[in-house]
């Protein structure tokens, strides 16, 4: 279920090109055929359809509201902003429709998006999220065609000023994943049903160490073993923290640069061979599930050419406010921090150097602060 509950994020209505994005707009497109045939007919529903739809008790349920905008009056910058009134009168006609508590956080916004049509018509989506335990009574009002769907989308339709185009439920296909290479890494060989090993595997000259407490969730990057191993198999191992969220983006387009941050000469992108700095919440964004109280952090496992590694950008960490404090027992502070360029200047992603193969998920019970190796945050920068 950890897979479950980061995907909610990272899969909700994505306008990605790739594979979520595509099997959703197969499924819109259906349904908008579907639309056009009843109102030949003189009948209408509300147009909802919904994809994969994980257990509703335990985690949250994804639901996109897409809504025409051909004059363009519907801005992302009147949304971006958590205050901005629109929003709130956004959520707040939600939440009454459903009796959900606006105070608890149980319904939220978590992106705002322009898209166009095949046809070129301009789209204006919001992607929200709906905590248990409302995710069933949302999906019951509008999987059976209840009247007061019908008054939900009047509602919406009327504080905005547009016709809503579709409505999604759940997300969209999981083949970018390659479950084959799924791994649970434990912290001793007698775990069971883990994978584990002591002190140094080698790759491409680079130590790599298990990522004890960490699960992957393996992304298909080659069509099988050898064609891997061919490609990356002597690249190095790497991390790179990010926000549940962007990682759909980051899988189409690849890790974006930065132009700001040290040791930078040109456009860049961090990454680190210690899963345990690239956890540290300036990176990885800490996310809470509401529903069965879990906490989660996600991590990119990459390859990273050899070629584009060098004592040149491998960097001292930037976090520690005690710089004799040690990170991770692995690896000196002074290696914490690999500065990847772009091939030139103008690269916005890096996509030859750097491939993502692994999603890096860590759930645990108590606040990720207290597990033994985050001891170093509470003598870091950009924390609390």
């Amino acid at each position: 279920m950890e897979l479950v509950s980061m995907l909610q994020i990272l899969a909700v209505g994505s306008n990605n090109v790739g594979e979520f994005g595509k099997l959703r707009k197969q499924a819109e497109q259906r349904m908008l055929d579907m639309l056009d045939e009843r109102r030949k007919f003189g009948t209408n529903k509300p147009p909802v359809i919904h994809g994969h739809i994980d257990a509703l008790s335990s985690n949250p349920l994804s639901m996109t509201f897409s809504f025409y905008n051909n004059d363009k009056l519907l801005k992302l910058e009147e949304w971006n902003i958590s205050t901005t009134i629109i929003k709130k009168q956004f959520c707040a006609q939600i939440c009454d429709h459903y009796q959900i508590d606006q105070s608890s956080n149980k319904f939220e916004v978590i992106k705002v998006v322009q898209e166009k049509e095949d046809n070129g018509s301009d789209i204006f989506v919001v992607h929200t999220l709906v905590h248990p335990p409302h995710g069933e009574t949302v999906t019951k009002e509008l999987m059976t065609n209840d009247q007061k769907s019908y008054d939900l989308v009047h509602k919406l339709q009327s504080l905005l000023k547009h016709n809503i185009r579709l409505i999604t439920l759940g997300h969209f296909g999981m083949q970018v994943m390659n479950p084959k290479w799924n791994r649970v890494y434990g912290h001793v060989l007698s775990e069971p049903g883990s994978t584990f090993w002591p002190g140094i595997i080698n790759r491409g000259g680079k130590p790599y160490f298990c990522p004890k407490g960490w699960k992957r969730y393996s992304l298909k990057v080659a069509d099988n073993e050898a064609e891997f191993d061919r490609r990356w198999g002597t690249w190095h191992i790497a991390y790179h923290g990010t926000k549940g969220e962007l990682v759909s983006a980051i899988l189409q387009s690849g890790l974006k640069v930065s132009t700001h941050g040290c040791y930078l000469k040109r456009p860049s992108v961090y990454v680190s061979p210690s899963i345990e700095y690239s956890a540290h919440p300036r990176y990885s964004r800490i996310w809470q599930n509401s529903g069965s109280g879990k906490y989660y952090q996600l991590v990119l496992q990459c390859r990273v050419n050899p070629r584009v590694v060098s004592d040149e950008n491998v960097h001292l960490e930037t976090l520690l406010k005690n710089k004799a404090v040690v990170i991770d027992p692995n690896f000196t502070n002074k290696e914490l921090e690999w500065v990847i360029p772009g091939a030139n200047s103008k690269d916005e992603y890096i996509t030859d150097d750097i491939v993502c193969y692994g999603l890096m998920v860590r759930s645990s019970d108590v606040h990720p602060e207290k597990l033994p190796p985050s001891h170093w945050w509470s003598v870091s920068n950009c924390w609390k």
